[in-house]
């Protein structure tokens, strides 16, 4: 049937036998019995949304592709209950539940402490140990070690010159590991939402490295638990713990046995056979030292003389530290505060504001709901501030990726209808009107994404001193 048919009820002999129907002054109206009506077809207009029509018929095909854009990689075909008192035993690939358990006792930390929790509320030094046995101390240290050098280097940055070249390098690059981390763990590894070449891959993977959030492929394990168990007790992340803990906080304890057992569920075959991601996952730490911390800091002194305690400051600890914070927003921010257009029986959220400094992951209602897109909104690609979508649309141009999944109108509507607010696009926009939406939106992003540098430069303003130092030294 086209679109632009209407649908139709039919009502069946004999509905209408009944007492002859009056008005208010008893006198009878048109009388409806089995012997005068035959069928009656009471026309129904479709429901018009954003300009596109809709019928009955657009079920059957939002059906078919519902699978294939809602689904995450590897999931698993049946939903297990999150239930910590009646939950199986976990099992390894070789079904070998001892050796699993010795690797993830169910009281994280040592075997054989797995105290009663009675005793546990009695005892307050079992609890305190308890409470460090799950504390993951290496995060703890490696993130307080970066946060406590980035406020010196925050001094250093605001008090001593710094070379026109440095703080470009360490914009470019910041931005560049950014597009690491979403473009390749986030869209490709994760979420397999498009194919891409050999040389593409190894760049990605190289940006993602200089990101230390991690390799690929704990973060697309973890990152493919957090959609299916999403703000429950078996998502990595649970933003339903509060800001604090889907910000950072889960970085600083160990998975709970929910999380680990509901975690084994997923196929991440095509995770452990990338080639790519076991060389990463075997010389991460080096890889991440030489380009990260190396490179960056030595490259500035050899081109154009900065001083190394400088690059080592700007481009390395200050870029680290706003990416990592920015990409850590998109996990609370973004699940806590925004419009839910798509689902709203979801807590993740589209935010504007996140969206401009994650460079387009902010739309987050979108992305929960269809995972596979690619993009992170259904609108044209120059509508709204997503440099990542367009970095992906651009090397498809070029050659670089293929097969990029996207979610027809069809069936983004079609969801819409079923679980979001169709009034949120009633309205179909004039092409003025999009145009110049975009302009700001545009506008708006470039601005608030480079958010980090106004402080200082307001700050070497109000003293009189030099902003940046453009002579090029040799």
């Amino acid at each position: 049937m086209p679109s632009s048919a209407i649908s139709s009820i039919t009502i069946p002999n004999g509905v209408y036998d009944q007492q002859p129907s009056t008005d208010l002054n008893n006198n009878p109206i048109n009388e409806l019995n089995s012997s005068n009506v035959k069928n009656v077809k009471i026309a129904i207009d479709p429901i018009v949304t954003n300009g596109y029509h809709y019928d009955d018929e657009d079920v059957e095909q939002i059906d078919k592709n519902i699978q294939q854009y809602c689904s995450i990689p590897g999931e698993p075909k049946e939903t297990a209950e999150l239930d910590c008192n009646n939950q199986q035993q976990p099992q390894d690939r070789n079904g070998n539940a001892e050796k699993l358990m010795k690797e993830h006792p169910p009281c994280p930390g040592k075997l054989d402490y797995v105290a009663d929790p009675k005793i546990i509320t009695k005892n307050r030094w079992q609890k305190i140990w308890h409470t460090a046995c799950r504390l993951k101390w290496n995060n703890i240290f490696y993130l307080s070690a970066l946060h406590i050098t980035c406020v010196f280097a925050c001094y250093h940055a605001a008090v001593y010159p710094v070379k026109f070249w440095t703080a470009a390098s360490a914009i470019t690059i910041g931005y560049l590991s950014g597009m690491g981390m979403s473009v390749g763990a986030h869209r490709y590894w994760a979420h397999r939402s498009f194919k891409a070449k050999p040389i593409l891959r190894l760049a990605l993977m190289l940006l993602q490295t200089m990101t230390m959030n991690g390799t690929i492929f704990s973060y697309a394990r973890d990152h493919r638990n957090h959609h299916k168990y999403s703000d429950t007790e078996a998502d990595p992340k649970n933003p339903a713990k509060g800001l604090f803990h889907a910000h950072v906080g889960w970085w600083l304890w160990k998975k709970s046995p929910v999380v680990i057992a509901m975690g084994k569920k997923f196929d991440v075959s095509d995770l452990l056979n990338d080639p790519l991601i076991s060389f990463q996952r075997r010389f991460y730490v080096p890889l991440f030292l030489v380009i990260n911390v190396i490179l960056p800091t030595v490259v500035p002194w050899l081109l154009w003389n900065e001083n190394l305690l400088t690059a080592f400051y700007v481009i390395v600890i200050i870029r680290t530290t706003v990416v990592l914070h920015l990409l850590f927003c998109v996990n609370s921010v973004a699940h806590h505060y925004g419009f839910r257009p798509y689902d709203f029986r979801i807590r993740p959220a589209d935010n504007r504001i996140i969206n401009y400094l994650s460079m387009g992951e902010g739309n987050h209602n979108y992305h929960h709901v269809f995972p596979y897109d690619y993009r992170s909104n259904e609108k044209e690609y120059w509508e709204y501030f997503d440099p990542i979508s367009h970095f992906i649309h651009i090397t498809q141009i070029i050659g670089l990726t293929y097969d990029c999944k996207k979610a027809s109108p069809r069936v983004v509507m079609g969801i819409v209808r079923r679980k979001g607010i169709p009034a949120h696009f009633d309205h179909h926009r004039s092409l003025t009107f999009r145009i110049l939406n975009a302009a700001f939106d545009w506008v708006a992003g470039s601005v608030v994404t480079l958010w980090f540098l106004y402080p200082f430069l307001i700050y070497k303003y109000m003293t009189d001193r030099e902003i940046f130092i453009y002579r090029w030294q040799t």
